[in-house]
This record gives structure tokens, C-alpha cells and sequence, in this order.
């Protein structure tokens, strides 16, 4: 084995990362060297997990560009699929919101005219009590996410449970927000932080670490054979369940609060690359 976690000399086998802020650059997109050296390192045997608040459908692609065999962790958690090459998904893991909270959840955006986005059976839906669809369009322009229909009608919702509920609003309202929501929901579900913009209600309990555990034993492997990468409050569970997570240099102050192994690099100067080949005893059969 060629990587090695300086702390405690365990072999690295898998990487797991963040996409948006970890892996992704600013216009969206695996940069070619970036690309490159995944390849190289699952062609000697290191495994691959995506793991992202995205729906499943948005990270695919990555996985399908990447190719060979690759692992999804998709909605924070709340999904987990095997990926063939070609794009042939398995899915081995689900978990969703109750129908009755969703409902409270839709409900209580309606009184107070926030935008949301409801996930149900890997489709994406908008609402506004107002019509006021601005947000979507913004969340459209960030993840290329496609809406099958926006709606001020709350009936006009898939009546069945979401997989996750993400409300969009700006940045400085946010914190606030959080802990108005919390009081009200957070004994019933978890409402994570990712976006600067986005607060995501997923399964109680359900997060990025929880379903890197599950993969793990689902893998037969272990955590301290794990380095992981992130850059969000979101990633914080995952980034202390491998047994080498590290942050990016951009990550934000939320997560730079609560985990300190932080990188030098961005997710625009390869971090993924540049930290892994430090961590490499013969560099040279990557660069």
C-alpha cells in the first residue's frame, strides 16, 4: 500500500469526500488532475466514496466520469448506493422523513414564506406559499439541479415521504433560523448546516458519518484504513469517523470551530491530490 496516515502508520484504503467546496472547483467540476489521480489510485486498489447533501441523480454524474466501481452517499446520509461502471446504481441504503413531518415542515414554510425543496423518490419539487421562486432558480444555477415542478399549493406536493427537505435563505439569516427550527423540529429530526444558504432536514440521526459506518461494515473494512475530506458543518461526523479527516482550507468557520486537522490546500489547488501524495511513500507512481 502505497498512502499512509502519518498519525498512526495505517494503510490507506478508502477516500471519501465532499463534493461542492471539497472536491468540486467554483465552476462545478473535477479538475482534470484532480480526475486523473482518482483514477490512478482506484486502478491500485483504493476505494472511492462520494459522499455529498446532493440528491442521488446530481452526483452520478462525478461517479460515471471517475468510473470503475464507486460508492454514493447521497442526501447527507439518508441514501446509499453501489456504482458500476456505465452508471449501473444499486441502491443499498434508505431512509426517509416521515410523511407527518413533512407535512409540519411544509407547513410551518408557508406561514413564513420560505422557500423549499422537497426530495421524494430522487426527484426534486419546489415550493412558495407566494410563488416567489427566486431561490429555486439560484439553487438551480448551484448544483444544475432540475425541478419537476414548482408550486404554491402545498396539495400539489408529492403526498408520499421525503428523503430530505432543504430550506434556501440568506446567508445572515441562517444562524438564526437554525435555532428556530431546532426548538421546533430537532427532537424529530436533524437539520444540518451545509451552504452558506441551505439548512437540510434528513432522518433523525442520519448523517455523513452514520452511513460511512454502515458502508464500512457493509465493506467488511475500517474506519482507521479511512481518510476522508469536507468542508461544511455536514461533513463534521464524517470527517471524525475516518481515522484521518481533514478539512479544506476553505471550509467554513462552523466546521474550522469543531474540527481542527485542516488542510493548506483549497478545492480549487487539488487538495485531495496534494494531501494524499504527502501522505505517499512512492509519489512517483501518481504524478
Amino acid at each position: 500500500m502505497s498512502f499512509f496516515n502519518p498519525h498512526t502508520a495505517q494503510p490507506i484504503q478508502i477516500v471519501a469526500t465532499d463534493l461542492d467546496g471539497t472536491l468540486l472547483n467554483h465552476q462545478g467540476e473535477i479538475s482534470v488532475v484532480t480526475l486523473h489521480f482518482l483514477q490512478k489510485i482506484q486502478r491500485h486498489g483504493i476505494k472511492i466514496v462520494l459522499a455529498s447533501g446532493r440528491m442521488m441523480p446530481r452526483i452520478l454524474p462525478y461517479a460515471v466520469q471517475i468510473g470503475g466501481n464507486i460508492s454514493v452517499i447521497s442526501y447527507n446520509g439518508a441514501k446509499t448506493h453501489e456504482v458500476q461502471p456505465g452508471g449501473i446504481a444499486h441502491l443499498k441504503h434508505n431512509h426517509n422523513l416521515p410523511f407527518e413531518l413533512c407535512q409540519e415542515i411544509v407547513a410551518y414554510c408557508a406561514r413564513t414564506q420560505l422557500f423549499l425543496n422537497y426530495y421524494c423518490d430522487d426527484q426534486l419539487y419546489g415550493f412558495h406559499s407566494e410563488d416567489n421562486f427566486t431561490a429555486a432558480h439560484f439553487y438551480n444555477e448551484q448544483t444544475l439541479a432540475k425541478y419537476e415542478g414548482l408550486f404554491s399549493n402545498a396539495n400539489s406536493l408529492p403526498q408520499k415521504p421525503a428523503t430530505k427537505l432543504l430550506v434556501v435563505t440568506a446567508p445572515d439569516n441562517r444562524e438564526s433560523l437554525f435555532n428556530q427550527l431546532q426548538l421546533i423540529f430537532g427532537e424529530r429530526c436533524s437539520i444540518v448546516k451545509s451552504n452558506p444558504e441551505y439548512l437540510e432536514f434528513i432522518p433523525l440521526g442520519i448523517s455523513k458519518g452514520l452511513a460511512l459506518n454502515q458502508w464500512l461494515r457493509d465493506q467488511s473494512l475500517e474506519a482507521k484504513n479511512l481518510i476522508a475530506f469536507g468542508d461544511a458543518e455536514n461533513d463534521i461526523e464524517m470527517l471524525h469517523v475516518a481515522g484521518l479527516g481533514i478539512g479544506v482550507k476553505n471550509s467554513t468557520a462552523g466546521l474550522k470551530e469543531k474540527h481542527s486537522n485542516l488542510s493548506n490546500y483549497s478545492n480549487t489547488e487539488d487538495v485531495i491530490v496534494k494531501d494524499l501524495l504527502s501522505l505517499c511513500e512512492n509519489p512517483e507512481l501518481f504524478i
